[in-house]
């Protein structure tokens, strides 16, 4: 687990995450995302955006996961439209992710 980031060391990472998601390095991407998504747990953003670099990265099973995550909080914060979406590509990416499909059935 990481320590705290300063406003300043937290700005660095989402620039650096930005830069590689830009230069198509998904996998760098993903890694600065979910570190992000650690510092920032109310923003859901964070892990969507985690989800689609693993996805672009070739990694289905590990973006399915973070899609799931941030639908579960996407939920939380009572936008269901958008948490059901992103419970469908959750299911998408990985079949086996039952825990989406039981989130998407729910917020029906």
């Amino acid at each position: 687990m990481h320590a705290p980031l300063a406003e300043h060391q937290l700005r660095s990472i989402k620039d650096a995450a930005l830069d590689a998601f830009a230069r198509r390095t998904y996998a760098k991407a993903a890694v600065l995302y979910q570190r992000i998504a650690a510092a920032e747990p109310l923003d859901p953003g964070w892990r969507q955006r985690a989800g689609e670099s693993l996805r672009k990265a070739g990694r289905p099973v590990d973006a399915s996961a973070e899609f799931l995550a941030a639908a579960q909080a996407w939920a939380r914060g009572g936008f269901a439209r958008h948490a059901r979406a992103l419970c469908s590509l959750a299911e998408q990416l990985d079949p086996h992710n039952r825990d989406a499909q039981l989130l998407r059935e729910r917020l029906r």
